[in-house]
């Protein structure tokens, strides 16, 4: 999972669009006007990101994939 923020003055844009590009995480999001941490700054959205994310990884584990 990659996740940045338009607003981030550690990581640019352009490097934040290159880590998804390198990584190709399951997960890669540029959330406008949020910063560095946005995870702190939206919290809500991020736990319910990370929620989604370990449903779908229970799903496929009661599937046997």
């Amino acid at each position: 999972m990659v996740l940045h923020g338009t607003k981030d003055n550690m990581i640019s844009v352009p490097h934040g669009r290159k880590l998804i590009e390198m990584l190709q995480p399951g997960t890669g999001v540029i959330k406008e006007d949020r910063g560095h941490v946005f995870m702190i700054e939206e919290w809500r959205w991020h736990n319910e990101m990370i929620e989604g994310m370990v449903e779908r990884v229970e799903e496929m584990r009661e599937q046997g994939k």
